[in-house]
């Protein structure tokens, strides 16, 4: 890279990073008549994340460690489940409503050193970023159903689902990046998928859905002028 103030942009930086999960889990169908089924389900998940970094400055033909090694480290137990009921209308079509409350594991996410802050002169270290999980909270109703024998395949579906500590990024005016969580991102639609069978070997498949998202008002004051480890409401109390 190109020389400044004795410096090499482009310094080199070291990360290490372990991620280990286990899980367990199962689902239980529950026949409450010919017709009526109740089905459930739990997981249990271990998470445990890891990460050591260090930035190191080049100059004049040495190597010179820019900070201490930086640790970032988080251990999770989670458990996730899901409930539900399915109903046969008749032989070809089921109606079915679930709800299920989901997981996604912890992050360790290295950033690198900014490259604006290096080519003004202020050369500073990489830094590590420790992203929480996030629950999602998912609400569906829908209804599966064969017509003609089986020839055409049509599924609808309504849902709802509401995250708790959406992992996201954020991008600041320096063009920097930094993950984070966001305190709830909201999902809802309706989605509608089709299958025929119009003659032997030939399928016909296709599908529509509307998905509208929602974020808190806050937060895009947040990722602009804030960048940090979480996106919290604002003083106003934003929703």
């Amino acid at each position: 890279g190109a020389d400044l103030l004795g410096a090499t942009l482009g310094n080199p930086n070291t990360y290490d990073a372990d991620m280990k999960s286990i899980a367990a889990f199962g689902q239980l169908t529950v026949h409450i008549d010919e017709q009526l089924r109740l089905i459930g389900g739990l997981r249990a998940t271990h998470d445990d994340v890891g990460m050591v970094s260090q930035s190191f400055l080049v100059s004049s033909g040495m190597t010179l460690p820019l900070n201490a090694p930086l640790n970032g480290s988080k251990q999770v137990d989670n458990v996730s489940w899901k409930i539900g009921g399915q109903f046969d209308i008749d032989t070809s079509k089921m109606a079915y409503i679930t709800a299920s409350r989901g997981y996604k594991g912890p992050q360790v996410v290295f950033n690198p050193p900014d490259p604006f802050a290096a080519a003004a002169g202020m050369v500073g270290p990489a830094s590590i970023s420790v992203v929480s999980p996030e629950y999602p909270m998912d609400y569906e109703a829908g209804v599966k159903t064969a017509w003609f024998h089986g020839a055409l395949i049509a599924n609808h579906n309504l849902f709802y689902t509401r995250i708790k500590d959406y992992q996201s990024s954020v991008f600041n005016a320096q063009g920097a990046s930094t993950a984070n969580n966001i305190d709830h991102v909201v999902t809802k639609g309706v989605e509608l998928d089709v299958l025929g069978m119009l003659l032997p070997g030939l399928t016909v498949n296709g599908g529509a859905i509307y998905n509208k998202a929602t974020y808190p008002e806050y937060y895009v004051s947040c990722s602009e002028l804030q960048p940090g480890p979480r996106c919290q409401p604002n003083a106003s109390g934003a929703p």
